[in-house]
Order: structure tokens, then sequence, then C-alpha cells
């Protein structure tokens, strides 16, 4: 039986229901208070794997031999822990803590480490914060004796008979008030671990009793973001708890121990580094927490200090005092609880005031509306579709939906994008934008597409239910470390194709207020065309209510374009066989005014360009693509005459710069 199992064991033989706490605790109904605790509120904490116990209530605590005494009992108590002589390693531990932080205090360098860094005295002091100076070795000078397989056994001595942390700031891990770790840190570089020493929690014993928790990378990010919440006037965050990781992908436990950490707590925040490790480390704590988990998000600027070199975020620079090697710092209480207050509103399903205040400006600062790229039309809807709208551009069969769509996507190039095509491929797709790219780029190669368009994800099939939404916006988080900010899905008609009903016309209703939810529910813009009805004439203006299939979408859409090309009537005097350039975009339904608006633009046949009539330059240049067409050249002739041409060009300005 290993040592854990003798604990319980010896803890249910005296009667006692042990129940499971954070991590290697576990807590049975304390028998030691003086009152007999009629309510049943004491609870005795027990560490599994050191024997260390203490009760909140009446303050009984000790170790395996007072635990045993307690009982009445005289046992052989070094058979609850592993390893060699835990009393004696539990000693190695506390002497050599208590030299360290005095050694801590003499040195003003270090001191002066620590305190530049945000902390506190009275959190040095708390913590047991010590240095281990170099040159000198801490454990010759311990005062207790200790046998050299026990200094050893602690892993502050190596097998040469070093100190294992000279010149390190040392860091104590506590439980229960005694120290089972020591780690060190580097002042100009890494943490460093004994060898052989577990993955632990640090600042485990806030876990007691926590309702709140927020998990941190690192120990200093503990510790000062800890120092912050204690500041607050409000008791509520005051007790939030701060618990540390020793590294992202560190889990105390393993995947499947690690939530027993946090069985007590009603609401656990993960607080991560902002970088690619802790973002995909942060989202599989999510998962393995489950409901009760969300993510606090620090900010990733890419900002540089005063060498130009770009600095990290996390707690500490996020909370030191900013300088221009700490372009992040400032930040105090009100910030950290503004995180908190961001992080909260991923699943509630109401708001209070302040919440929804804060929701608010996070989409004015974090999220602005984003603007389709088209002057005249992006004035009408400013500041553009936001978070959680729905937006139906209209046209007939062969219009132009898809190539709109794709030119919206271009023009969002630096926003991140979903696309996702039921009708075309992902190669039909790359395709269109390949040409629209080319518009402006004629001499670039198709590879240099993935560098213009960094954000945006494409999925080509044809058909999906109504839960595989929520999976795509996962997979693209995962893949892209953000979630994404807008989802194009081409088309509405093919969508509902995903939707059991009697009637396609109930089938597009579900489809078309799935979408409006999963808009809100992800906190992102959707986009998805549709077909209107054979009532609309081809060539003509058209309204809402000429939506094919339902009624629904005037009732739910944010934004309704309708979009036809005047030369397709058979009135316009165009003459039969020749392609136009004229596209007409109609505002239908706008939240924000402008209905029955009109908007001009201009469609290449060759390049499948898009632009508003008022950008002068675009459309000439359309013009003279229409005109080769019309004169009966395909796209290859239209593009390679361009390449010429900007060879040319590059090749003039390389002479002028040269003469």
């Amino acid at each position: 039986m290993g040592a854990v199992d003798d604990v319980i064991e010896y803890l249910r033989s005296k009667g006692l229901q042990v129940h499971k706490a954070a991590g290697q605790e576990v807590t049975v109904h304390c028998p030691f208070c003086p009152d007999g605790d009629p309510k049943g509120k004491g609870k005795l904490y027990v560490n599994t794997e050191t024997c260390m116990f203490d009760c909140k209530r009446c303050g009984n605590h000790g170790g395996p031999k007072m635990l045993a005494e307690l009982f009445g009992d005289e046992i052989d108590t070094s058979t609850f822990v592993p390893g060699t002589s835990p009393a004696a390693r539990r000693a190695v531990f506390e002497e050599y803590t208590d030299l360290a932080h005095k050694a801590l205090l003499g040195n003003e360098a270090m001191m002066l480490w620590l305190l530049r860094r945000g902390l506190d005295g009275d959190t040095i002091a708390e913590a047991k914060i010590g240095y281990h100076p170099r040159g000198v070795s801490l454990l010759k000078s311990l005062p207790g004796e200790h046998a050299l397989a026990d200094l050893k056994a602690s892993g502050l001595l190596t097998e040469a008979g070093q100190d294992f942390h000279r010149g390190k700031i040392i860091i104590p891990y506590l439980t229960g008030g005694t120290v089972v770790q020591v780690r060190g840190k580097d002042p100009a570089g890494k943490y460093y671990t004994p060898p052989g020493d577990n993955v632990r929690l640090y600042g485990q014993d806030e876990l007691r009793a926590a309702d709140i928790v927020v998990v941190v990378e690192g120990e200093f990010d503990r510790l000062i973001l800890r120092q912050t919440l204690m500041t607050a006037a409000d008791p509520r965050t005051r007790r939030i708890r701060v618990v540390g990781l020793p590294g992202a992908g560190s889990w105390p436990g393993g995947q499947e121990g690690f939530p027993d950490y946090f069985r007590e707590a009603k609401r656990v925040y993960l607080g991560l580094d902002p970088d690619d490790v802790g973002k995909r480390e942060g989202l599989k704590l999510k998962e393995a927490l489950g409901s009760k988990a969300r993510i606090l998000e620090l900010p990733e600027d890419f900002l540089v200090d005063s060498k130009g070199a770009v600095v990290k975020c996390d707690w500490t620079e996020y909370l030191r005092e900013k300088g221009p090697d700490h372009p992040y710092g400032g930040h105090g209480l009100k910030d950290v609880v503004h995180l908190i207050d961001h992080a909260e509103m991923t699943g509630k399903r109401i708001y209070s005031t302040r919440e929804a205040v804060t929701l608010w400006e996070r989409d004015q600062i974090d999220k602005p509306g984003m603007a389709l790229g088209f002057p005249t039309l992006d004035a009408i809807i400013a500041p553009g579709l936001t978070p959680g709208s729905l937006t139906i551009p209209l046209a007939k069969t062969g219009t132009g939906k898809t190539v709109f769509l794709a030119n919206v996507l271009y023009n969002l190039r630096d926003r991140r994008m979903l696309m996702i095509s039921m009708e075309q491929t992902a190669v039909e797709v790359i395709e269109i934008l390949m040409r629209i790219h080319r518009f402006h780029h004629p001499l670039d190669e198709p590879a240099s597409l993935a560098e213009v368009m960094p954000w945006l994800a494409i999925l080509d099939e044809n058909r999906l239910t109504s839960t595989d939404f929520a999976m795509l916006v996962e997979e693209y988080t995962d893949q892209f470390g953000e979630r994404p900010e807008g989802t194009c899905v081409d088309y509405l008609g093919y969508y509902a194709r995903g939707f059991r009903a009697a009637t396609s016309y109930e089938r597009t209703g579900m489809a078309v207020m799935q979408l409006k939810a999963e808009a809100k529910t992800h906190h992102l813009a959707v986009i998805s065309p549709h077909q209107v009805s054979r009532k609309a004439e081809g060539g003509k203006s058209f309204e809402s209510d000429a939506a094919r299939d339902s009624g629904v979408i005037e009732e739910t859409a944010d934004y309704i374009v309708g979009l036809f090309r005047p030369g397709d009537a058979i009135d316009s005097g165009t003459t039969v066989g020749m392609a136009t350039t004229k596209m007409i975009a109609k505002i239908l339904k706008s939240r924000r005014g402008g209905t029955g608006k009109i908007i001009q633009l201009r469609m290449s046949p060759a390049s499948l360009r898009m632009v508003d009539a008022i950008e002068t330059h675009a459309c000439n240049q359309i013009e003279q693509e229409l005109a080769a067409i019309n004169r009966g050249e395909h796209y290859g002739h239209v593009l390679a005459g361009q390449r010429e041409a900007a060879r040319q060009a590059m090749q003039t300005r390389m002479h002028l710069v040269g003469a």
C-alpha cells in the first residue's frame, strides 16, 4: 500500500469519512474542535503526501506524529511519507529557507530587484522569499545537525557536494505553513527545481474553501497579482485566491489529477502568459476544468522596450511601474477587475448594467466595427459590422454574390476571418482571392497570398449541422490562438440544408435564426449571401421581401444588402453579349439607418475585383480590363499584359534611381 493509501486508510480506521480536497489534500470532520463541532463546520485538512494537518476552525495543526498522538496512537509514522527521513527533510527546508530569507534582507541589490518587480516588503516576508549568495554554502551554515544523506535527499545538495541554488532567488513552497519544496530563480534567467522533486502548485493553501481562484504562470506573477487583489476595498475581491503553475505545461497531478485541486472552487480564471504556449495550455486547462473555468486575456500588443526588443507581457509586467523597458506596466486593481469582468462575460445569459457596460467597452476598444472596404457603403453603416450582427447580401443567381463575399474577405485581410464555402472548394475560393490580389499586385506569386491574408481559414464542406459551428470556432481558435472576428457562410441556402424541416421555407427560417444565434454566442459578425425569389427581375432593384423562402430574414438580419447589375436588364440598352462593370448595392435594411440608399460599385469581369465607384484609379483599371474582355481576350491574357506593364514600370524606376 502506498503512502497516500496508508494515510486515507488510517483516517477511515478512526471512523472518519474522507473527502477529496485540493491536490494531495483530503478533508475529514475535525475530531479535535473543543465543543465537538455541533454544526459540523470543522474541516481537518490532511496532506496525504506529507501528513501535515490543520483545522481552520480550532487551529489544531502539526505533522504525522502529532496526528497519531491526537488519536491516542503510537505508530511508526514514517511509513506515511515517502522518502528518506521526511522529518529531517522538512527540517532542512525550514532552516535553509530561514537562512536564505535573512541573506536576502541583508542584500540590498537583490531586495531592490524584487521591489522593482512590484513586490512589497510584506509580500516578500509572508512568502519567505530568500537569496542564496554566490560563493557561500548556506547548507554548511544550517543550525541543526543533518546527515549527508538527508541533505542530498532534500535536493539542495548535489551529488558533487555543491549547494544547488547558489546565486539564486529562493522560492519556498509552503503547505500548512511548512516548507515542502524549494525552487530557485536566476535573477538574469531561468527557474530551477531540484532533481527528483514533484511538480507542485505554488500557493496551494489558498485553495482551501476558496470560491474564486486565479491560476497564473510563475511564482512572482502569483505574488504580485495576489498583492494587488488584497488592496481592494471590496471583500469579495479580496477573497479571490491566486495559485501559480511552475510553467504553462506543468500541471500538478497531471491532466487527470489537476482538476482535483479546484474541486471546491466555483469559478477558476486562467491567466497564463499570452504567448503561444500560454494560450494553448490555457485552452487545455479550460477543457480539463469544464464550465467553471474562464480565460483571462492579458494584452498581446508586441510592445518594445527602449532597445527595440519585443517585450513579453505577464502579470509582473502588467502590474509593475511603467517605464521605457516595461511598456505594459502601469496597471492596477481596477484593470485586474476589468479583465475578470471581461472573462466572466463568456457563457452568461443575463447581464447586470455594469456587465453590459463592460461588454460595450470591450467592443469599442477590442472589436471595433468591421468596414467592408467600400467607402460609400461603410459611411452608411459606420462603424461597420459589429460582433453579434448578421448581414445578408441578396442577389439573383449569377449576379456575383460569391465574388462580392470574396472581395469583402480581401478587404478584411487584416482581420481574423473564417470562410465557410459550401458551394465552392477551397481551391476555387483561393483562385478568386488570387485574382483580386493580383489586380493590385500583378507580379506577386500565389504563395504571397498566405502572407497577405494570414488570418483567413477556409472550410469547404457542403453540409453542416447546427452543432458544427461551435466546433469550427474552437478549431480556428486552436489553430490561430485567437477567436475569429467574422464568419462568411456561402451561402444561406446551402447552410439551410443541414436543418430538418417539412419545407424549404421552414429550413431557411431555422438557418437564419441559427446564424444570428451563432453570431451572438461567439461574439462575431456573420455574413451569409442568399438568393432572391423568381419574382425579382434581372438587373432591376428589389426589396427585402424578395428573399427566397423566408420572411424571417427581414426580421432577423441586422443588415440586408441587395445586389444587382443593371446590364442584366433586358431594357438596359446594353449590346447583347457585351460584359459590363456596373454593380448596384442597395441598403434594404440597416439597424444604423440608411435604408433605401444606393451605392454604385464596379466589378471587373476579368480579375473579379469589386470597388466603390468613387475610387477613380481602380475604376479606370477595371474599365481597361472590361475592354480587353469585350475584345475577346480571357483573364490569362489580361494578367499577362498587366505583369509585363508592371515589369517595365519597375525597370523604368530602377533606371531613374540609377541615373
